[in-house]
């Protein structure tokens, strides 16, 4: 789980063992100096190919940006807002789920038919989840 990372490297920096998270996408961890701890994603090498995708080859203007609440997915509304930016591309961005519920809070701009384009920065399971529940509703 990406919220158990954080305490997991500083862990790791008391006892001077390397840790490598291999998914983590939180950037304040690598900003700490921290010699012992190493991530092998990177939220640049996810965010920006897939808003220059949908900006320029899908042409989308307004995109409905979900994601976990979590610190790694809390960068990632944020990330894609500043790229969107680049391409007049409006995202409206918030807290997708409750993930014990098997719940999202589908932004309103989904359900109108607003937002052309719906991406998910969450994990894999929770995106099953998104997908059934959008299966379910009236607009999918």
């Amino acid at each position: 789980m990406d919220s158990l990372v954080g305490p997991i490297s500083q862990q790791a920096a008391r006892h001077r063992v390397p840790f490598v998270a291999s998914a983590s996408l939180q950037q304040a961890i690598t900003g700490n100096k921290n010699p012992y701890f190493f991530r092998v994603s990177r939220l640049e090498g996810i965010v920006q190919p897939l808003c220059r995708f949908l900006a320029q080859t899908l042409k989308a203007r307004q995109v409905a940006v979900l994601y976990a609440a979590s610190p790694g997915p809390l960068n990632f509304p944020i990330a894609s807002r500043l790229i969107f930016a680049r391409w007049a591309v409006t995202p409206f961005s918030g807290k997708s789920f409750a993930r014990l519920a098997g719940f999202f809070r589908i932004p309103p701009q989904v359900a109108s038919g607003q937002a052309e384009v719906l991406i998910s920065g969450g994990f894999y399971a929770d995106n099953l989840i998104l997908v059934r529940q959008l299966r379910e509703r009236p607009w999918a």
